[in-house]
Formats: C-alpha cells, structure tokens, sequence
C-alpha cells in the first residue's frame, strides 16, 4: 500500500528533483569561463616590488545557537492531517506522521541565510522566522506545539437501540492504525438508523437498508459465509461518535461517524410534522 505521508505530501506538493543534464551545462559553463579567463594578458611587475602583508583575522561563524534553536520537533497540518518535522544537530531530518514511525521521509539539512536547505527524499527550502517555520511548497507554518487530533473514545455497552437513533456522516477513517479526515480516502458514508432498522448509504456501501441485531450494546448485521460473508457492528462511544466496523470483500474497514440529527431531534421533527398533519 501507498506510503501514507507520501499519500498526504502528494497532495500538497512535488517532489524535487536534479535534472540529468544540468551538471553538463555547469562543466560547460565553467569551461568557456576558463577560456575567456586564459585569454587575459597580465602587465609584468616591476622588479622592486613586493607584496603588502596583510594579518587578517580569520572569523569562524558560530551556527549552535542556530542548531539548538532549530533542533527538535516542529509540527504542521496537511491537508487536515499531522505532520511531524524533526530536526536533528547531526545535520538530519526526518519528516513524518505521528503514530506510524515507519512511514517516513527522510534527508539532510542546512541553514544558510535565514532558510533550511533539504536535500534527500525532498528538496526544498523552509523559512526560519521568529517563532515559527515557513514551507513555502506545502504553505504551511510549523510550531514547536503538536496540533490536537482525534482520539477515539471508549466503547459503551450500557445503551439500548433509541441510543443509535439518528443520521450519521462519517468524520473520520482508520488507516492501518492511524485515524485521518474521511475525505482524505473520498469517504462518504452516511447512516440513517431507526430502531433497528439501518439505512446505509454512500460509495461504500452503495444504498441498502437493513434490519440490525442489538447484541451487547451493539448493532450488529451478519450475511454469508466465508470470503463472502458480510459483518457489519456499530458502537455507540462516549464522546457521543459512532463507530462502524464492516468486514466486507476480504478486507476490515473502520469509520467514525459524527451525529447531523439526533435522536431527540428526530423527535421533534416527527412531532412538527405531526401537528402539520
């Protein structure tokens, strides 16, 4: 499967890279400069002269107190998802998301004239300002404070049916472990529920209607046997989210769905049209 991060700076920017054949024009630029030099006639000195003796003091810039500043983690937000950028004193860089060490982009730095100089996967030059980093290419400002993201809450088991009642959208999907914004895999899964009764709609699950089983707190739906088989649990969690776990053609998906209307909102819309009528 496609690196997430990779995934992730795709869509905010390209890759660097050095063309072939720009070393050729640079060895062709310095030789016709050489050539034009070779070509300059040196008046002779007189035979009195000698040169002037200059002591110059040899001033050797001091970069720590850059290193120690720059060093260290600095994060940012593409496109709705967390970037972690860690500056090593060794010179290193290690671009990633956090919570999935393995998924890195990785390289050099220097700093040189107010900018970071990456070179390796990506090369690119970040601003240093006051407080903060600059990323021209994913336009974006990197802070030392790691950006609140979304961390599920826990599963309650203490809820009957009318707790599920409403139309939900999904937020949030899991990733192999990691949670990112739904639109980032183009989800669009949306749940009307009622009672047992479950209306699923979106790409995903096409446009279906199912009766449910409540089981331990959970709405659950089972079809088939096999690589065919089809299992579909929904869980109430207590930061009031909706969690779907579907087992479908091979493969395990996991959403987090947000309520657009709840329960007591139903309700009152029923009520509302009830009077109408």
């Amino acid at each position: 499967m496609k690196k997430i991060i990779i995934f992730v700076l795709a869509a905010a920017m390209g890759l660097s890279f050095t063309a072939c054949g720009e070393t050729n024009q640079n060895t062709q630029e310095t030789s016709s400069a050489s050539s034009v030099v070779s070509e300059v006639s040196y008046t002779e000195l007189p035979d009195d002269w000698q040169p002037v003796s200059l002591e110059a003091e040899t001033v050797e810039l001091d970069h720590s107190p850059y290193m120690d500043y720059l060093s260290g983690d600095w994060y940012g937000t593409v496109q709705d998802v967390v970037i972690c950028f860690t500056l090593s004193a060794d010179g290193t860089f290690v671009l990633s998301v956090p919570g999935l060490a393995e998924e890195t982009v990785e390289g050099s730095w220097n700093f040189e004239n107010g900018q970071l100089l990456l070179n390796g996967d990506v090369n690119q030059e970040v601003l240093v300002m006051e407080d903060y980093l600059y990323w021209p290419e994913l336009d974006i400002n990197m802070l030392r404070e790691k950006p609140e993201t979304y961390i599920p809450g826990e599963v309650q088991t203490d809820v009957s049916e009318e707790d599920f009642t409403g139309y939900w959208v999904s937020l949030y999907a899991d990733l192999e472990g990691y949670i990112i914004p739904a639109h980032l895999i183009e989800d669009d899964t949306d749940i009307y529920l009622e009672g047992k009764w479950v209306a699923l709609g979106g790409s995903l699950f096409g446009d279906i209607a199912r009766e449910f089983e409540c089981k331990d707190g959970a709405l659950v739906y089972e079809n088939g046997q096999g690589e065919e088989s089809v299992k579909i649990v929904l869980q109430f969690l207590n930061d009031g989210m909706l969690k779907l776990n579907a087992s479908m053609d091979g493969r395990d998906i996991i959403l987090y769905l947000t309520p657009q209307v709840s329960a007591s909102d139903m309700e009152e819309m029923a009520a509302g049209w009830t009077e109408e009528d």
